[in-house]
């Protein structure tokens, strides 16, 4: 589900400016999301990024709330063959009982997060090329995940102001104060995104 989309956009030397017509940040602000950035010097593998990404502000600053990637992977970890192939070669019924019951927990504890996360609703990626956000452009995508449909793809540049922005209450309860650093080149590229989305419906709705 989501590797498809990540390995098709690393094959895109930078994407070409493209926002659906049906996108709009209600749509993506009611529905559920995952969120994966990757940074393209590190040649981290898309598990990696998953798993290590570290939180930033780019979601908040759009009043959306993605749940992160990697919680995908960590949720569907015992899924993988090696876990199962241990139960299937441990001769030690000691072990199998054992590893049954942790298989229990699993299948009570995480297939019901697990089922949720596979059920959302769009697939937000952004690849970074340098250390920091601001320093140059990222590229962004975003695939609709029940019809495989790209919504959109953009390069921005941050340009590193501090930008007020207007927090969705359900994304960020306490809002998101206006700070210098990486969250203003967050809130940078977010305020790109905003108007790329609402100016495309807003051209659509003229039609």
């Amino acid at each position: 589900m989501i590797e498809g989309h990540v390995k098709q956009a690393l094959q895109t030397i930078h994407p070409e400016p493209y926002v659906h017509p049906q996108l709009s940040l209600e749509t993506l602000r009611a529905g559920q999301g995952l969120y994966l950035r990757m940074h393209e010097e590190m040649g981290e593998s898309i598990e990696e990024a998953a798993r290590f990404m570290q939180p930033d502000a780019i979601a908040r600053c759009l009043g959306i709330a993605p749940s992160a990637a990697g919680a995908v992977y960590q949720k569907s970890g015992w899924l993988r063959g090696a876990f199962i192939k241990e139960i299937d070669q441990s001769e030690d019924m000691m072990t199998v009982r054992v590893e049954e019951d942790v298989l229990k927990r699993h299948i009570r504890r995480d297939l019901p997060a697990l089922k949720q996360l596979l059920g959302s609703d769009y697939l937000l990626l952004i690849m970074q090329y340098a250390k920091t956000r601001g320093e140059k452009p990222v590229d962004v995508w975003i695939w609709d995940l029940n019809t495989r449909d790209l919504l959109l793809s953009q390069r921005i540049k941050a340009n590193g102001l501090i930008i007020p922005v207007s927090i969705n209450k359900g994304a960020n309860p306490q809002g998101l104060k206006p700070t210098r650093g990486g969250a203003a080149a967050d809130c940078s590229i977010a305020a790109s995104l905003r108007d790329a989305i609402n100016q495309t419906a807003e051209t659509s709705n003229a039609e």
